[in-house]
């Protein structure tokens, strides 16, 4: 999230300077070159334009940040988010949780060839499947452990 925001900030920031190339090239009616540049900015913005609305600022920072970096990953994703109005008062708490449930699948997925890395679906039950590499042992009546380094 933090190399997001501080693309947009160098974006703003830079803007300025955007404005004065491209009106030194509508001065000298160069406007293929114009077309092309402004195109290139139009990309740039667009790889970070939020895809996920939620109405709760938390939720969809965690959400776009990291729908962003499972598809710069090349891993699919698939979303279907459909969240109550009202029933989230504080993000915080399920920021850290869906934060961390992604983590874990960007995780798994990265494990996996590139053609099944996928992390498929989160609803609010929360519920996201994703390619795993290994063989999950599940035994009755226990829930499967993951381990990391970190």
């Amino acid at each position: 999230m933090a190399e997001t925001n501080e693309k947009m900030r160098r974006i703003r920031h830079d803007m300025r300077n955007h404005m004065i190339v491209m009106e030194q090239m509508l001065d000298d009616k160069n406007y293929d070159r114009l077309k092309l540049y402004m195109q290139k900015l139009a990309d740039i913005a667009h790889e970070n334009e939020q895809k996920i609305d939620t109405g709760n600022i938390e939720l969809d920072a965690i959400l776009n940040n990291k729908i962003n970096e499972a598809q710069d990953s090349n891993i699919k994703t698939e979303t279907d988010i459909t969240i109550p109005a009202g029933i989230i008062k504080d993000g915080y708490d399920i920021a850290v949780i869906l934060g961390n449930i992604l983590d874990n699948a960007i995780r798994a997925s990265l494990e996996c060839d590139e053609k099944e890395r996928s992390i498929n679906r989160g609803v609010m039950s929360i519920l996201v499947m994703n390619a795993y590499a290994n063989n999950i042992n599940v035994t009755k009546n226990v829930l499967p452990v993951t381990t990391k380094d970190d």
